[in-house]
């Protein structure tokens, strides 16, 4: 019979700590930044609770993850985003008064059927993830599911693209995102205020 040891990661605090705060003092540059921490890259309590003095919030993709962080840190923003949630914990999400991400229109269009109050959202936008599309399509469709629901206000723009850091396709999510903000201006709908650019610093 063959076992596996069980595999054992060596975390050095003060170093996480240390990256953290490079990572903050870089974004000092760039207006309006925040920094958000990925719990699906760690979810050590030790590791979480030393750059939580640090990062502005953080981000869940998984309803347990959400779960998790707010019992730790009630106070800190978190962003959600995960396409397997159940609508009753996308409700409590916003109950709650934390954003989450739509990945899908039909989902979006259940939640307003189900939460009728003026609320602010995000949406993960569709882009191409390791040759999978996720998110949701910038169509006519899409644009008209905010002129018809002015209640619903779309606040923030996620954007994870496993090659956001290659020029050409930087370019190419920030011009989806221009389009998206100039027809939305046109048309006198609420106006995108943050863009999440998704996990990964090179």
């Amino acid at each position: 019979m063959v076992t596996y040891k069980k595999a054992k990661f060596i975390i050095d605090l003060k170093k996480a700590e240390l990256i953290a705060k490079k990572v903050k003092f870089i974004l000092q540059n760039v207006p309006n930044s925040k920094l958000f921490f990925s719990l699906k890259s760690q979810r050590d309590e030790k590791v979480i609770s030393t750059i939580s003095k640090i990062v502005d919030g953080f981000d869940a993709s998984s309803f347990n993850e959400y779960i998790y962080i707010k019992k730790l840190f009630p106070k800190k923003k978190i962003s959600v985003t995960g396409e397997s949630m159940l609508m009753e914990e996308i409700i409590q999400i916003y109950n709650s008064g934390d954003l989450y991400n739509f990945s899908s229109l039909r989902q979006l269009k259940e939640f307003s059927e189900k939460y009728i109050k003026e609320v602010n959202i995000g949406i993960r936008l569709e882009t191409d993830y390791y040759g999978r599309i996720m998110g949701i399509a910038d169509n006519e469709e899409f644009f008209e599911f905010f002129l018809n629901n002015k209640n619903i206000k779309l606040v923030n723009i996620h954007v994870h693209h496993p090659q956001k850091y290659k020029n050409d396709v930087r370019s190419s999510i920030f011009k989806k995102i221009l389009k998206i903000i100039q027809k939305f201006k046109k048309a006198n709908v609420y106006i995108p205020q943050s863009i999440n650019l998704g996990g990964g610093i090179r």
